[in-house]
């Protein structure tokens, strides 16, 4: 028999010491000027992660991708994000 208390104590002292991850994601675009301003404005929260298509895609969310595959590079659009 532990000490929940205890235990919770120690994680909720672990989580406190550490910012969140924040995803920031759209479907219009990467050069999108909401997104960035999000972004910009969530780096005091946290570590802020990008992603977003490199055009427009808005309704596709409903699309199947069986025949086109998903690809994925990485960019610096913004400088202060990764």
């Amino acid at each position: 028999m532990g000490y929940p208390n205890l235990e919770m104590t120690r994680l909720t002292s672990f989580m406190s010491d550490k910012k969140p991850i924040i995803l920031v994601t759209n479907d219009d675009d990467i050069t999108a000027k909401g997104i960035s301003v999000l972004a910009e404005a969530m780096q005091e929260l946290g570590e802020v992660i990008v992603i977003a298509p490199d055009r427009p895609q808005s309704g596709q969310g409903h699309a199947i991708t069986i025949n086109h595959p998903i690809r994925i590079k990485k960019a610096r659009f913004l400088k202060m994000l990764r």
